[in-house]
């Protein structure tokens, strides 16, 4: 029992350790970050939804048509 305690406490100090090495600093004064593209999130959603829906019908078919006997 202890040595699966120290294990995941090593674990856990390991990777919440890790995590800051990823942490960048601040910008420099004199340079600022160039702007975000400019893109549309809300293209063509009504085919997304459409799409989605015909692709549940297929799955549901199938499954159906798979479905083995008890």
């Amino acid at each position: 029992m202890k040595d699966k305690l120290k294990s995941v406490v090593g674990l856990l100090v390991l990777l919440i350790s890790s995590t800051s090495l990823y942490a960048a600093g601040p910008p420099s004064p004199g340079r600022r970050p160039p702007p975000p593209p400019k893109l549309p999130i809300d293209d063509y959603i009504g085919i997304l939804v459409i799409l989605s829906i015909l692709y549940g019908f297929y799955v549901i078919n199938n499954t159906l048509k798979t479905k083995t006997p008890r």
